[in-house]
């Protein structure tokens, strides 16, 4: 069996595979356009939802601490409120206010 892509001026891995096309009328354009879906194929669903982890998992970080830090401050305000209500409970017991 011939090689059809033998006149081509690139020549990629995945040319075997298409060794069977022998309908093809332009089998570098093929082959060109074959590469460039594979590049995509790589970009759409590795490269791009990586990045996109990433960067899901730093907002994800900046809201855990965004979060524990407006919990530290409300226990702050929570314990004040809890002493400031323990001494006026313990001045109306007396009867001092």
């Amino acid at each position: 069996m011939t090689n059809i892509f033998e006149n081509c001026s690139t020549h990629y891995s995945f040319e075997k595979n298409l060794q069977k096309c022998v309908n093809a009328s332009n089998p570098c354009q093929l082959l060109q356009k074959m590469n460039t879906a594979h590049s995509l194929m790589i970009w759409m669903g590795f490269y791009i939802p990586s990045a996109m982890c990433f960067l899901a998992v730093l907002v994800d970080t900046y809201c855990l601490l965004v979060t524990i830090s407006i919990l530290k401050s409300l226990k702050k305000q929570f314990l004040h409120r809890c002493r400031h209500d323990d001494i006026f409970r313990s001045d109306a017991s007396t009867g001092l206010s």
